[in-house]
């Protein structure tokens, strides 16, 4: 809404994100984790205060890190990808030859 020469008028523009599929951040955490991290942060800092007890407030700040999303993924699936890479999945190298009749691991 914006006032010009006395009058009111109102701006008829609509702003969407540029994906309207992407999951809504909050700051860098999707709205059930924000939740999430709020509940356990409520009961890490009553456990710490009534109890003396540090171990709610160690797994809420671990699953803050392990939520955090950069780029579409968090870096829980991140971290699952570089393990993935590194231990579990099969890595295949081929290389291609432009030589016609060269053969791959065969001397002749």
């Amino acid at each position: 809404m914006t006032f010009h020469n006395n009058e009111i008028t109102t701006d008829d523009k609509f702003y969407y994100p540029e994906n309207l599929t992407e999951k809504t951040l909050f700051i860098g955490w999707t709205a059930p984790n924000a939740a999430i991290l709020g509940i356990g942060v409520l009961i890490s800092i009553a456990a710490l205060a009534y109890l003396g007890v540090f171990i709610p407030l160690l797994i809420t700040v671990i699953y803050a890190v392990l939520s955090f999303t950069v780029a579409g993924t968090s870096m829980y699936e991140q971290l699952v990808i570089v393990v993935r890479y590194l231990f579990t999945d099969t890595l295949v190298y081929i290389w291609d030859s432009d030589k016609e009749g060269d053969t791959y691991g065969e001397k002749g």
